[in-house]
């Protein structure tokens, strides 16, 4: 689960670099956030990864500073799974990762939200997980 976790997280701040603003005195906008999501869905493979056990689906912006990523387990439905601790696992990983991301440090100034919603491969709600600013301490 791990590799799937770096590699939606991999994913979501890809983009991160080319839409952050070049002055901090700019703040980011939801009209900048759909841009980035537009051109991250342009490009996104929907294939599942075999190694990860996890496909991105798409990826949508707003409302307001709040960006959602959606994937699918594409092994386990919400019936296999502990959620609760499916969800801290989650939570901790995505913290380690998102609160060390300079690209991402950025956004979470401009106290945009990051969301990440899990599915099972039946379609079973699994996890909706947010992080932002306060999360990261910032």
């Amino acid at each position: 689960m791990n590799k799937a976790v770096r590699i939606l997280i991999l994913l979501s701040t890809f983009y991160l670099s080319f839409t952050a603003t070049t002055s901090h005195a700019q703040k980011t906008t939801e009209r900048d956030l759909i841009k980035m999501v537009e051109g991250l869905n342009k490009n996104l493979d929907r294939a599942p990864n075999p190694n990860s056990g996890m496909r991105m689906d798409y990826v949508t912006a707003g409302p307001g500073l709040l960006i959602i990523y959606n994937a699918t387990l594409t092994h386990q439905t919400a019936a296999d799974l502990k959620l609760n601790e499916f969800y801290a696992y989650m939570k901790n990983i995505l913290l380690g990762e998102l609160c060390n991301n300079q690209d991402v440090k950025k956004q979470f100034q401009d106290n945009v939200i990051f969301r990440y919603v899990y599915k099972g491969f039946d379609g079973s709600n699994i996890a909706s997980i947010d992080v932002g600013r306060k999360d990261c301490n910032f």
